[in-house]
């Protein structure tokens, strides 16, 4: 059974350029890992765009617009978009609407307030980072409970070879407010995420 879809707002990337060990950015990666992304001629123009645009440069690193820019390459799947719609009060968040009708998203990932107020589109849930982090939406899911480590945060996209550091709450032993970091080596990383999965 292959990956759901889902759609990630422009400015959930820009955000994570911006800070790459923000909400956004474990948002973005954990739907990177765990869905298809999906985006079309027109979403991913504007991405470009606006991740090279003198604002965004200015406060974000050249890494993490590479990181972001290698990452989106990868895993993006180009739908070509058939269904139309004006149901967002932005007329310019509308082609986010559009793609996720057109690519049967299951979710829109986005910080925009005129897409987060609709709720959802034709069925397909619209959720925040934080919202979409804590509803636990893995297409195969993080564990949850029972005794097993569960990843907190990824600050690089093991896919794209990006190690960072991996910060773990150890529920059975130390309860949610405690946790730790240490750095993992590629090979053993993805041996954690297969084993999990």
């Amino acid at each position: 059974m292959g990956r759901a879809n889902i759609v990630v707002d422009t400015n959930v990337f820009l955000s994570a350029a911006i800070n790459p060990d923000g909400l956004s950015a474990e948002a973005l990666y954990r739907a990177l890992e765990e869905y298809q992304l999906l985006h079309s001629t027109q979403t991913l123009e504007e991405l470009v765009t606006r991740l090279n645009s003198g604002k965004i440069c200015k406060y974000s690193t050249e890494k993490s617009r590479n990181t972001i820019t290698s990452d989106v390459e990868q895993a993006s799947k180009i739908v070509e978009v058939e269904h139309r719609t004006t149901a967002c009060r932005d007329p310019k968040d509308n082609k986010f609407l559009e793609l996720a009708v057109s690519g049967e998203a299951k979710y829109i990932l986005s910080g925009d307030k005129d897409l987060l107020d609709m709720g959802q589109c034709q069925g397909i849930e619209i959720l925040s980072p934080r919202g979409f982090l804590e509803a636990g939406t893995g297409s195969g899911g993080w564990p949850q409970g029972g005794g097993m480590i569960q990843p907190k945060k990824l600050t690089g996209r093991v896919a794209g070879g990006f190690i960072g550091a991996w910060h773990y709450c150890l529920d059975p032993l130390f309860g949610n407010a405690r946790g730790f970091s240490m750095p993992f080596s590629r090979k053993y990383t993805q041996s954690v995420l297969l084993h999990y999965r």
